[in-house]
């Protein structure tokens, strides 16, 4: 775990910090003006000299009416005491005074240059937290949906693949809804966040166009449904649908192969044993697969007759065609009715009498 700085919400060290960061550049604007500067000094020293030393001349020569060379000797002295002199007091002058404008100056442009780079300083450093939030955002997302993708291969039944879906997809969506194909519709299973968004069966004419709706189609057949409403990632949900929709047909195929991979497989050359062949294919794992199908496929149903003990009566058909594709896969005698086991295990939850009166017991 990353510890954080005691200091870093100190104000001082934050205009510290932001000081450092600037330091280079506004050591080089004051470098740079402190050269203009000097170079006024030197230019205005020198127009202020030459003016005192014409001045000076000119008082000179106008008090004096001698023309000789003594005269022109003396004026020659005296032009140079007068500059020597002229040339101190001028220099402590603007000095003083251009002293006196530099610190004003300085003062000023430090300000307004230390302002100009803490702005500019403070701007990038929001700019680079816009820049890490969103790219943190990013990260999350694809850590989210690796995560699904790795939590919805390693279901253990359809119906979990489905909860998964569900969990997850609520990270990108306020609300999101799994529809199973029914006889009357698509009809709603379960729904996770925001309450009361979506409708107990929808069709095509009963879809908000807001949502995010996509069918489940497993080998060219609509099995399921799901629905989102409030997104705010559609391109996650979408990925999402097309790994859900591979799942759940991954699922189905695998298994099939445990229910038809021995009976697919070659029988091995036995050299003269006596006794009953054995079975093509485990009856047993048959049997699961057909009736799990039918509980998947009907789950309102399964609810309802379990809850009325009526369930042979509402799933009649749908058990009767699982019955008749276990006879075709299983032709031989077992040792038991596994098919009967496993309707009375897996659709009546262990409990014979919620099939009801009509259901006709093992075969």
């Amino acid at each position: 775990m990353s510890t954080k700085p005691a200091d870093s919400d100190d104000p001082r060290f934050s205009s510290d910090r932001l000081l450092n960061a600037v330091r280079p550049a506004l050591s080089a604007e004051l470098t740079k003006m402190i050269d203009e500067l000097h170079r006024t000094l030197d230019a205005e020293a020198n127009v202020r000299l030459k003016k005192a030393l014409l001045d000076k001349a000119a008082e000179v020569k106008a008090a004096s009416t001698e023309k000789d060379t003594k005269f022109e000797s003396r004026l020659e002295q005296e032009l140079k005491r007068v500059e020597t002199e002229t040339s101190e007091r001028v220099r402590l002058k603007v000095t003083a005074d251009l002293e006196k404008r530099f610190d004003r100056t300085l003062v000023e442009e430090t300000d307004r240059l230390t302002e100009r780079f803490t702005g500019e300083a403070e701007a990038a450093e929001a700019r680079w937290k816009d820049e890490r939030g969103r790219l943190l955002s990013i990260s999350e997302r694809w850590q989210t949906l690796a995560e699904y993708q790795r939590k919805i291969g390693e279901a253990s039944s359809q119906l979990e693949i489905l909860r998964r879906f569900l969990r997850t997809a609520v990270k990108f969506a306020n609300s999101a809804a799994v529809y199973l194909n029914k006889e009357d519709g698509l009809a709603l299973w379960n729904a996770e966040g925001k309450a009361g968004v979506f409708p107990d069966v929808v069709s095509e004419g009963t879809i908000d166009p807001e949502w995010y709706f996509s069918n489940v189609v497993v080998r060219g057949k609509v099995i399921a449904a799901i629905a989102a409403a409030g997104t705010s990632d559609r391109d996650a949900l979408v990925a999402m649908a097309d790994v859900l929709k591979r799942a759940i047909e991954n699922f189905g195929l695998r298994l099939r192969f445990l229910a038809g991979a021995e009976r697919e497989a070659p029988p091995p050359v036995v050299a003269e044993k006596s006794g009953p062949e054995p079975q093509s294919s485990d009856p047993r794992v048959v049997a699961r697969t057909l009736v799990s199908e039918v509980k998947f496929g009907n789950q309102k149903q399964v609810l309802e007759g379990r809850v009325n003990a009526d369930l042979y009566n509402r799933l009649e058909k749908q058990i009767e065609e699982a019955r008749e594709s276990y006879r075709q896969q299983v032709p031989g005698p077992t040792d038991a009715d596994y098919f009967h086991e496993e309707v009375v295990k897996i659709l009546a939850d262990n409990v014979l009498s919620r099939l009801g009166r009509g259901y006709p017991g093992p075969s």
